[in-house]
């Protein structure tokens, strides 16, 4: 193995963690935004679509007819509507799946069939004709055959959320698992290769102390030789 294999191999390692591991936060990022707009924010709206069924009108034209309670209650049940005008509008505009898209087409119709009706009825009782024929129909229960589809379907909505919620949930988990799976198997490998390293520098070190030094041979100048001279 060449020396500098496991250096590349720990950069490798590093530049795929960074890698992978912006692609898990792109996606856990996505998956949680999608969860927030398209399933948590949603469900309130759709309690306060349900309320508007749930509360005005079936207190005030389901059971007993009382014209004089419904005129006096006739400004809080308009308040009622344009809320839930809005809540449902803004419902609408949010990304459904194709089975929440087929309960909504059906709860439109359903909410365009009972506002006819129930218009119909506040404006009988806002200029005071056709009470009798107003009491009659309340008593038939045909109020309560229009409005309660809706809210059954409207609880049917609320209940999918809940449960497409949950797999988004999942999903976040599972990317969260896999990710920390990853990041083990790395860090193994990462130690493994750090440890080579570690190894390699240690044998180096001792093989240096072991190899001999050698002594560059020192050259003796020869000894001068002394002449004398005879007297």
């Amino acid at each position: 193995m060449n020396k500098n294999t496991p250096m590349i191999l720990l950069t490798l390692i590093m530049i795929s963690v960074a890698i992978y591991g912006k692609w898990v936060d792109g996606k856990i990022h996505e998956t949680s935004e999608t969860l927030i707009k398209n399933n948590l924010e949603p469900q309130p709206w759709l309690s306060k679509a349900f309320d508007y069924y749930g509360t005005p009108i079936q207190s005030n034209f389901t059971g007993t007819f009382n014209p004089e309670k419904v005129k006096d209650n006739l400004k809080d049940i308009k308040e009622w509507k344009v809320t839930r005008d809005s809540v449902w509008g803004a419902y609408l505009k949010c990304e459904m799946s194709p089975e929440e898209q087929k309960i909504v087409d059906k709860v439109n119709d359903e909410i365009k069939e009972a506002d006819d009706v129930i218009d119909e009825l506040i404006e009988n009782v806002e200029d005071n004709k056709n009470l009798a024929e107003t009491d009659s129909l309340i008593k038939s229960g045909e109020i309560d055959d229009l409005i309660n589809p809706i809210m059954d379907d409207t609880n049917a909505l609320i209940d999918l959320q809940s449960s497409e919620g949950a797999t988004l949930v999942h999903e976040i988990q599972d990317l969260l698992k896999t990710f920390s799976n990853f990041m083990i198997a790395v860090l193994a490998l990462a130690f493994i290769l750090l440890a080579n390293v570690i190894m390699k520098f240690i044998k180096d070190k001792k093989e240096a102390v072991k190899k001999p030094v050698r002594r560059t041979p020192v050259k003796r100048k020869p000894p001068v030789r002394r002449t004398t001279t005879k007297k």
